[in-house]
């Protein structure tokens, strides 16, 4: 069950189109703020707290979905160099 839903999540992932939703959030996230500040009012400010939290829980998502046995490391690769 695990791992079909893995795989579920690992094919939405790598679609043409969260792969851009990706791109635009990520955009917001570095320029949004700025952009707020610069352009928009005060009564603006609940729309982009909202906004950022949606960012903030898209790459939440984003970070689970590829925290698969392949992408976490293990003892064999954490082992210290011999000086």
């Amino acid at each position: 069950m695990a791992f079909l839903c893995l795989s579920a999540a690992k094919s939405i992932m790598e679609a043409k189109l969260v792969s851009f939703m990706l791109q635009v959030v990520t955009v917001y996230a570095l320029f949004g703020y700025d952009l707020r500040l610069a352009v928009f009012d005060k009564e603006a400010d609940p729309y982009f707290e909202a906004a950022s939290t949606v960012t903030f829980v898209i790459f939440l998502l984003e970070l689970v979905s590829f925290a698969s046995p392949e992408h976490t490391p293990t003892s064999s690769t954490l082992q210290q160099p011999n000086i």
